[in-house]
């Protein structure tokens, strides 16, 4: 029903991601991962003698005539990758990516030169220090895992909101912060060894008892808001990863459903 050149034209085309995601998804599932693919085990354990004594060392290749075959796929793959450094992926972004990974497992960048050309862009992908953290909100209404229209935006007019808590928790492990906070650990030993040498007492309502104060609630204040943040990113992250893992499980078993049932 659905044509390798026809999902191939979709991704071409300027559609929404979600169609593309679903286009990308059948191709992987009905064009890519399916005989005579197949992955090559590595490092190979046993080789022949011809291929020891060869003086160029040949990386695993699909025969001749299927080296072509996904070629338009790959230039789009090649080009999506690039498209999306440093800018927030979604769910065809992952898909895209996942086909990357198949692809070079069923040994269709069997060359140097094909290698090279995703091997640069893979790397740059994996820069994120640009790229804003989007916590997920509950909808009320369905229970279904959401993003705040007002902060969610794309590089191409709009940009992603980092929640506070990440802002907060990065300015706290600053370097400027662990210098002041160090400033005044050493203040507060310089104020104890002067109190100890002089003997000056530090009863309520005098200078020492009010410095005293001011730097318990300092500390107080430091360590509260910092496990308080590290309390809700890492709720945020375990949800986030626990999503993630359900909605791969869910795809996996969906389609060894379809391979033993087809019909």
């Amino acid at each position: 029903m659905y044509s390798y050149e026809y999902l191939v034209t979709i991704l071409k085309n300027n559609v929404s991601d979600k169609l593309k995601s679903a286009a990308i998804r059948l191709i992987m599932c009905l064009y890519v991962d399916r005989d005579p693919q197949a992955e090559t085990s590595i490092p190979v354990l046993t080789r022949t003698y011809s291929d020891v004594s060869r003086p160029e060392v040949l990386l695993p290749y699909v025969d001749p005539p299927r080296r072509f075959q996904f070629a338009l796929l790959q230039q789009i793959l090649a080009e999506h990758v690039r498209d999306i450094a440093g800018k927030r992926w979604t769910t065809y972004s992952g898909h895209a990516l996942q086909l990357l990974e198949m692809m070079i497992k069923f040994n269709f960048y069997g060359t140097n030169e094909r290698l090279n050309a995703v091997i640069q862009p893979l790397i740059t992908l994996m820069d994120r220090r640009r790229v804003g953290a989007l916590p997920a909100i509950k909808d009320d209404n369905t229970g279904n895992n959401t993003t705040n229209e007002n902060s969610m935006k794309e590089d191409e007019g709009v940009e992603v909101v980092v929640p506070w808590q990440v802002k907060t928790l990065l300015f706290m492990e600053s370097i400027q912060t662990m210098l002041a906070v160090l400033t005044l650990v050493l203040a507060a030993v310089a104020v104890t060894i002067y109190q100890t040498i002089t003997g000056e007492p530090d009863s309520p309502g005098s200078p020492l008892f009010i410095w005293g104060i001011i730097v318990l609630i300092i500390f107080i204040c430091e360590v509260s808001i910092r496990g308080y943040c590290h309390t809700v990113l890492t709720h945020l992250l375990t949800h986030s990863l626990t999503h993630s893992l359900t909605h791969s499980l869910t795809h996996s078993v969906g389609k060894r459903f379809l391979m033993d049932f087809p019909y």
